[in-house]
């Protein structure tokens, strides 16, 4: 999943609610080990924030 992807997430979720669940689920399983170390931590804090603004929806 690209980061840009990540942010676009919840935006999603609130135009699609019935989507909600699935889009949180794949943002609990992305898979961010393909980054580099550095961008990991970076990554993960968007897929919180999208997880976040989702459950808020």
């Amino acid at each position: 999943m690209k980061n840009s992807s990540i942010n676009l997430s919840s935006m999603i979720a609130k135009d699609k609610p019935e989507l909600k669940n699935d889009i949180g689920s794949a943002l609990e399983r992305a898979d961010i080990s393909f980054y580099d170390d550095s961008m990991q931590p970076l990554v993960y804090k968007d897929i919180q924030k999208a997880l976040k603004e989702i459950q808020k929806l």
